[in-house]
C-alpha cells in the first residue's frame, strides 16, 4: 500500500455545462488587465484572500485586486522586487508558509560562463521583505558552481529545503543538489557539506526541478540525460538523508526517451490516485523539441502507456479533483506558422482532450488591444471555485509598445449546475480548535476527506469517519477537500488557536 503525502492541490471547480466561454467583463477592462510596467511572464497565480499574487520570472512579485487592478498597497506601489546591481534574477518557484511567501531562483550575470548563485527571498503577505531573513529579506547562496534553485519547501521549525542543480565546467558535470537553510536564511552547516548535498547518479547531466512531500520525507524529481534519458527520483527523509531502501541507495531512474537528445523536467505533481504526473522537455535538435507529459505508477514504478504532448514555451499544468489535467503555455514557432494566442487546454486522465471544454478542449484568446503583431504567451492560470478561470502571461509586440507587459484575463461560462448535482456540505464546527465532522445532504456518503494548505500541499488525508481531527495543524486557514459518492467539494476550514 502506498504511503504518500500528496503535494498537488486538486482544484475543485464547478463543472462546466456550456461551451460558450467568454471574458468576464467585471474584471479589468472588459475582462482584460494589462500591466506594461512588468515585462516578463508570471510563473503562477496565487490567491491571497484579498486578490492575487503573481510571482514574475524576473524577480518581482505583483499584487492584483479581485477586479483586475494593481494593488498599490502591496510592496512598493504594487510590486516587490529582488534586485542585485548589474545582475539578473530569475524566479522558478514559491511556497507559502506561516504567513510568509518564499520564492526561489537564481541570480547571475546573464552568462552561462559566468557565475550563478541560488537566491531565496522571504516576504510578508503585504509584500514587505522580512529583514530577519538573509540580507534584508534575501539570501544568496553559492555552492561552488553555476547554481540554480528550482524548488523550495518549508519545515515546521522554519528551516528550508531547496533543490536544483549545480553546473561546473572543469571537469564538466551537472548534478542535482539539496540545500538546507536555517530559518534565518543561512546555510545549516550541520547538514551535508556546508549545508548542502550533491547527488551523483549515472547520468552525464542531472537536474532536479521539484521537491514533493513523500512517505514521511521528500521526493526530489528531476531528469538524468544520458542514453537512455531517465526520469530521476531521489527519496530523502525529514533530515534530508537518502533513504537507502528506495531504488539504488535512495535514487531511482525510470527510462524516458532514448537516443541522442536531452531532457529536462518542467513540473511534477501527485494526482488523486497518488501517481506522479509530470512534464518534461525532450530536445534532439534546435527544431526538434517538444514537451512530453506522462504518468508514473508509484506502486510499480512503471510509466503509464498513455502520454501527451504539451506546450513548448512556459508550460504549466494543474490537476483538478476529477483527475483532469489543465495546461497552458505557447507553441514552438520556428519556420512554420503557429498560433500566438493565450491558450488553456483541458485533458482527461489519459491525456486526451476534454472536447466539452470550450473549442474541442482548448480555449484561445488573442484579441488584446491595441492590436498589433506579437507574441501572446500564457504561462499560468488559476481555477476558481465559482468556475471562472484566471489566465495570465506575457504580451509582447515589437510594433505596438503599449501592448507589452503582463496580461491577465478572466473567463467564465454559463455554469447552470443541474439541481440534481448540487451538494450541500458543511464543516461543523468551523472555526474549530481540533475535531470536526462533515454535514451532508440526505443520501450522501463521504468517501474521503483531505486537508490542504493555501499553497496546495496535502497535509492530512482521512478515510470516512464520524469525527475528523486537525489537532496537528497550526492555527490558520486551510482548504478541505470532501469526496462523496456524488462528487467533490472544497470548503475553507479555520483552525483556531484555542
Amino acid at each position: 500500500m502506498r504511503n504518500i503525502l500528496a503535494a498537488a492541490f486538486f482544484f475543485t471547480i464547478t463543472p462546466f455545462y456550456s461551451q460558450n466561454y467568454g471574458l468576464d467583463t467585471s474584471f479589468g477592462t472588459n475582462g482584460v488587465a494589462a500591466f506594461p510596467a512588468f515585462t516578463t511572464w508570471p510563473i503562477d497565480i496565487i490567491p491571497n484572500g484579498t486578490g492575487y499574487i503573481l510571482p514574475l520570472y524576473n524577480g518581482s512579485l505583483i499584487s492584483i485586486t479581485p477586479t483586475g487592478q494593481l494593488d498599490t498597497t502591496y510592496g512598493n506601489s504594487g510590486a516587490a522586487t529582488i534586485t542585485f546591481p548589474n545582475e539578473y534574477v530569475a524566479l522558478h518557484n514559491w511556497v507559502h508558509s506561516g504567513g510568509f511567501f518564499y520564492v526561489v531562483g537564481e541570480v547571475n550575470n546573464n552568462s552561462l560562463s559566468g557565475n550563478s548563485d541560488i537566491v531565496v527571498a522571504k516576504l510578508s503577505e503585504n509584500g514587505a521583505f522580512d529583514t530577519s531573513f538573509g540580507n534584508n529579506g534575501v539570501a544568496r547562496i553559492d555552492i561552488g558552481g553555476y547554481d540554480v534553485g528550482m524548488d523550495i519547501t518549508v519545515q515546521a521549525n522554519g528551516s528550508l529545503f531547496i533543490t536544483g542543480y549545480r553546473q561546473i565546467s572543469s571537469p564538466y558535470s551537472v548534478r542535482a543538489f539539496l540545500l538546507k537553510l536555517n530559518a534565518s536564511g543561512s546555510p545549516d552547516t550541520g547538514f551535508g557539506t556546508a549545508g548542502h548535498t550533491i547527488f551523483s547518479g549515472s547520468g552525464t547531466t542531472e537536474r532536479a526541478s521539484v521537491i514533493l512531500p513523500y512517505d514521511n520525507g521528500f521526493l526530489i524529481c528531476g531528469t538524468s540525460a544520458t542514453n537512455p534519458n531517465n526520469l530521476m527520483l531521489i527519496h530523502v527523509d525529514q533530515t534530508g538523508s537518502l533513504v537507502p531502501t528506495f531504488g539504488s541507495n535512495g535514487i531511482k531512474v525510470i527510462p524516458l526517451a532514448g537516443g541522442i537528445g536531452s531532457v529536462q523536467l518542467h513540473d511534477a505533481q501527485f494526482d488523486s490516485n497518488e501517481d506522479l504526473v509530470f512534464s518534461y522537455l525532450y530536445a534532439v535538435s534546435f527544431s526538434g523539441q517538444n514537451t512530453v507529459s506522462g504518468r508514473l505508477n508509484t506502486e510499480t514504478w512503471t510509466l503509464d502507456s498513455n502520454s501527451g504532448s504539451g506546450y513548448y514555451t512556459n508550460p504549466f499544468f494543474r490537476i483538478d479533483a476529477s483527475g483532469n489535467i489543465w495546461q497552458t503555455g505557447a507553441e514552438r514557432c520556428t519556420w512554420t506558422p503557429c498560433s500566438r494566442k493565450y491558450k488553456l487546454t483541458k485533458l482527461n486522465n489519459v491525456f486526451g482532450n476534454v472536447t466539452s471544454f470550450s473549442n474541442g478542449g482548448t480555449f484561445e484568446y488573442g484579441s488584446f488591444s491595441p492590436v498589433g503583431i506579437g507574441d501572446y504567451i500564457s504561462s499560468a492560470f488559476y481555477l476558481q471555485e465559482d468556475g471562472s478561470i484566471l489566465l495570465a502571461g506575457l504580451l509582447y509586440s515589437p510594433y505596438t509598445a503599449p501592448a507589452n507587459g503582463v496580461g491577465i484575463i478572466r473567463i467564465g461560462a454559463s455554469l447552470g449546475l443541474p439541481e440534481a448535482q448540487k451538494e450541500a456540505a458543511a464543516i461543523i464546527p468551523n472555526p474549530t480548535s481540533g475535531a470536526f465532522n462533515i454535514g451532508l445532504s440526505p443520501g450522501t456518503s463521504v468517501k474521503s476527506v483531505a486537508i490542504f494548505d493555501l499553497q496546495g500541499k496535502c497535509l492530512l488525508r482521512f478515510p470516512p469517519s464520524q469525527i475528523y481531527t486537525a489537532d496537528t495543524l497550526r492555527p490558520g486557514v486551510y482548504v478541505v477537500e470532501i469526496t462523496t459518492d456524488k462528487g467533490t467539494s472544497t470548503l475553507k476550514l479555520v483552525k483556531s488557536g484555542l
